[in-house]
């Protein structure tokens, strides 16, 4: 071979590594961008589910109200869920981004 086609064979194969480099790093960003949000329904789903369990715990206290108190509780309680989990969710988007 001779030394321009051996120039041009490592600069195309620099290139390549290059390009699969950047695919990988946009990958794993994509993936770090994809936790945010899945850490947000994470919490929210535990601060839901929350409550009818500590209901149930205690059912002694909880015995006598309805579903429909419970159904209350639930929606009254689902704005403080909703910011809860995003103050949970903040820093390690802070730390992510």
């Amino acid at each position: 071979m001779r030394q321009s086609q051996i120039k041009t064979l490592k600069k195309c194969d620099l290139s390549h590594e290059m390009r699969i480099f950047a695919v990988q790093k946009r990958n794993k960003m994509r993936y770090r961008y994809m936790a945010i949000p899945c850490l947000y329904v994470y919490w929210l789903l535990v601060f839901i589910l929350e409550k009818p369990l500590f209901m149930l715990c205690h059912w002694a206290k909880y015995a006598g109200y309805g579903l429909s108190d419970w159904g209350q509780v639930m929606s009254h309680g689902l704005p403080l869920d909703l910011s809860m989990a995003g103050y949970l969710t903040a820093l390690p988007t802070l730390l992510i981004l």
